[in-house]
């Protein structure tokens, strides 16, 4: 048994595994939520049609993303014939998988040490929001994934002097650029050339190759742009895709604007409850950054330049999520690793750990037996068993807090994939109808099946297309929709209960069919 976890291929496999066993959702779909995922979906929905170069959302333009991270969903569903919406969570759990692998060899490489290399990430699957987004459809797993490849093949043209595999991390660059944006291509670029400046070493990024790599990395991206000018011309695409979505988001964002501290509080947040080790060791934490900054240990030097120098890219982009630090989550695992491992507060951290699950016990307890109150528990009827589940865990952690940090982040993990999914499964899963657009969205198709016109009233763009699989006409104008019905059109209409009480002189015609709780809020579907 111990020879087999010393072969090569043994903890990737395990990481990999870990990874599966915790996309509860791949095996047990639930309802798409509000946001991303429906648009996603929608946006999906028309790339079936067969444009694969000009995303559709709601029938119109969608040019906030490129197509790559769709077609592989595409292909996926070719090959499987798996239907929607599971194969979304299908391809989700693969591209976490293809995540925590490209982790694993990133830090493998730089560490020169396949123990650190997997615990560190030990501590990602076992991170709380990494599960999260496990399983929910974003595109960030696959983005970082190419990402983590480009950081690797960087590192390896540094320390091995090959070109090709400059020209791999370029082509790695390249593929994150057409899935997501520039942080793909800015990531990993910028922060090879900071290490090496650090090095003293100006020959790797100053010459002839390199020019040639940033090249390679530009074409597809570049191609995908030539078409979109010619289908939708110049101005269109400059405006929306170079100036809204590129421009704008990066010095001012119209959405999710935050300010330059944003991530310094949310990546703890993120972290924990792991992310405590580094208050328990603020006193040393200088001693520890310093021990990394010898000559002859290149890879944790790369590792400290790669986190802090996208950190830093990060903290100056005016659009910020938590999602979009996961490229950075395999260097700041190994520096909460090494804390873990030569920490003297080891005790304090797994005890403050366990006080964070005696909470979040506590709170789904409290809203199982007090579920009357919250619509969204209406058909919680086993959520106990995550209290339960939290409890043992905590009870765990507070026992064996004095064993070798490797053996109880083992069995920590373990107990986690128990806790995530007793979570999804009696928790979210029958609560997810609360939080997706599902019902509502069906009820626009019913009717818009008997031949009424759909309308969207002041919601997010896409909301209800995709279960309404057809395009919706969007509005949050009421004269719009009063004018319509003095033509004589039959409307079948979505829109919050306060809305509908804050409209003055509303048609006498129009009469509620749906009452619906969804993200906080009632929505309701009226007919006329």
């Amino acid at each position: 048994m111990e020879n087999l976890f010393k072969h090569k291929y043994t903890k990737p496999i395990i990481l990999i595994l870990y990874v599966l066993s915790i996309s509860t959702f791949a095996l047990f779909p639930r309802d798409l939520f509000f946001g991303d995922e429906v648009r996603y979906a929608d946006v999906f929905l028309h790339l079936k049609e067969g444009n694969f170069i000009l995303l559709t959302l709601n029938g119109e333009s969608y040019p906030d993303k490129p197509p790559l991270f769709f077609i592989f969903i595409y292909f996926l569903k070719l090959i499987t014939r798996i239907p929607d919406p599971q194969i979304f969570f299908i391809a989700t759990s693969i591209t976490g998988a293809m995540f925590i692998t490209g982790s694993y060899y990133f830090l493998k490489i730089i560490t020169k040490d396949e123990d650190k290399a997997f615990y560190s990430n030990i501590l990602i699957v076992s991170n709380l929001y990494f599960i999260a987004l496990v399983n929910f459809v974003k595109m960030d797993l696959f983005f970082s994934f190419f990402i983590l490849l480009s950081f690797t093949f960087f590192y390896l043209y540094y320390e091995k002097d090959k070109i090709s595999f400059l020209y791999l991390a370029f082509m790695m660059a390249g593929i994150a650029l057409f899935v997501k944006g520039l942080l793909g291509l800015i990531f990993p670029i910028l922060s090879f050339i900071v290490f090496c400046l650090l090095k003293k070493r100006y020959k790797p990024f100053l010459n002839f190759h390199f020019i040639l790599g940033l090249i390679v990395a530009l074409i597809p991206t570049t191609i995908w742009i030539f078409a979109l000018i010619r289908i939708n011309g110049f101005d269109y695409v400059y405006n929306s895709l170079f100036y809204q979505q590129t421009v704008r988001r990066a010095i001012d964002a119209f959405h999710s604007k935050k300010p330059f501290y944003f991530y310094f509080y949310v990546l703890p947040l993120v972290w924990l409850p792991i992310s405590i080790v580094i208050l328990s060791n603020i006193k040393d934490l200088k001693t520890f950054l310093s021990e990394y900054k010898c000559k002859d240990n290149d890879g944790h030097l790369y590792n400290l330049v790669v986190f802090f120098t996208s950190f830093l890219i990060l903290s100056l982009v005016s659009s910020k999520f938590p999602n979009y630090l996961l490229p950075i989550f395999p260097s700041f695992a190994l520096l909460i690793y090494q804390l873990v491992i030569n920490s003297k507060e080891d005790r304090k951290l797994w005890f403050a750990t366990s006080i964070i699950f005696i909470i979040i016990s506590s709170v789904i307890g409290y809203l199982t037996f007090n579920r009357n109150n919250f619509p969204f528990m209406e058909n919680v009827n086993y959520s106990w068993i995550v209290s339960l589940v939290g409890i043992l865990i905590a009870i765990f952690l507070i026992k064996y807090s004095g064993k070798s940090t490797n053996k109880i982040l083992s069995i920590y993990s373990v107990l986690i994939i128990i806790f995530a999914n007793s979570l999804n499964i009696t928790f979210v899963l029958p609560s997810s109808p609360f939080f997706s657009p599902r019902i509502i969205g069906e009820q626009l198709k019913y009717y818009s099946e008997k031949g009424y016109k759909p309308i969207s009233f002041d919601t997010y763009s896409g909301t209800y297309s995709f279960y309404a699989n057809r395009s919706v006409l969007e509005t949050r104008d009421k004269s719009k929709i009063e004018e319509l019905i003095r033509n004589g059109e039959k409307l079948v209409i979505a829109m919050s209960e306060k809305n509908w009480d804050r409209w003055e002189n509303k048609p006498d015609s129009l009469r509620i069919v749906k009452r619906q709780f969804m993200m906080n809020k009632y929505y309701i579907v009226l007919i006329n």
